[in-house]
């Protein structure tokens, strides 16, 4: 991977995830860093079980990843034997997602979001087609399911599909499954193995997820945090011989999100890219944020599907 395909996993995420589209079709030259990640993005809500001063804690802690300029990754390490925790149960349903970049930044500098070798104009220019974007409402279906016993579960699939499509501007996933329905193998929480309309798939794997509801959640006020891996892979097609190996992203999103109505909610995303160990500048990174992508949140809910 050269710069135009990894820049399109990260930053302002999905805006640009045409480039990675043709990155698996082009040469390795034309490849950058932004995007895909998102199609993981969700929230979650658990039961207050702890101490309240505990869960102020954690509330205040994830609220301060939410605004800080600089991110220390957390762990990567899958949530095994766990089960995924629910998101409140006044998301159950669908939503029309108003979703619009705010902020980008590359806080360690524009050189770590760029392919390893390549000029640092190629990032700069990445950067800066990122930072276009901000402003620019983009909209979008969400759904998530009723949950038994309270509460709602994203509809991660159709979520996944749903933005990957929205952010391109056009159709671009052939099928979106779990990895379950998709007989792929699945650690994690959560797994959506998605299907895009060349040779190329994806598997988004949510290794852990942190919740807290806000000290006084009447309106059902939280903050969650996903910690996500994304592996990016070429099928083979009869008559290419190039080789591409396989991309991986680990982000982190985080999510506050609060009703403001029975039919209606607002919010702040904030999508973090992490280096992970196969990139040579891993260690330079120190194990903090490299790029991060701030959006404003507008949801309003949809009539059932007939």
């Amino acid at each position: 991977w050269s710069q135009a395909g990894r820049s399109v996993l990260h930053g302002s995420m999905l805006a640009s995830l045409a480039l990675v589209l043709s990155a698996y079709l082009s040469p390795p030259e034309c490849v950058g860093r932004r995007a895909l990640v998102f199609g993981a993005g969700a929230a979650s809500l658990v039961v207050p079980t702890r101490p309240l001063a505990a869960l102020a804690a954690d509330y205040a802690e994830l609220q301060t990843r939410l605004d800080t300029p600089l991110v220390a990754q957390a762990s990567m390490a899958p949530a095994l034997g766990k089960v995924e925790p629910k998101v409140p149960g006044w998301l159950s349903g669908r939503w029309q997602c108003e979703q619009t970049l705010r902020r980008y930044s590359t806080p360690q500098g524009v050189q770590y979001i760029g392919a390893a070798g390549r000029p640092v104009s190629e990032a700069e220019a990445s950067a800066a087609q990122t930072r276009s974007q901000i402003g620019r409402p983009v909209t979008l279906e969400l759904r998530w399911r009723p949950a038994p016993g309270g509460g709602a579960v994203e509809d991660r699939p159709f979520n996944a599909r749903s933005r990957l499509d929205a952010f391109a501007g056009r159709a671009v996933v052939r099928s979106a499954l779990t990895c379950d329905e998709a007989g792929v193998d699945a650690p994690g929480l959560s797994c959506t193995y998605v299907e895009f309309s060349g040779p190329i798939v994806q598997k988004q794997f949510v290794n852990s997820v942190r919740v807290a509801a806000a000290p006084d959640a009447a309106d059902g006020a939280f903050v969650s945090s996903d910690i996500t891996r994304t592996i990016l892979a070429r099928r083979k097609v009869a008559g290419d011989t190039r080789n591409f190996p396989p991309l991986t992203v680990d982000s982190e999103v985080l999510l506050s999100l609060s009703s403001t109505s029975p039919d209606t909610a607002s919010g702040r995303l904030r999508l973090v890219e992490y280096l992970n160990a196969n990139d040579p500048l891993y260690f330079a990174a120190g194990g903090k944020s490299v790029s991060i992508s701030d959006y404003s949140l507008a949801l309003t809910r949809l009539p059932p599907e007939q």
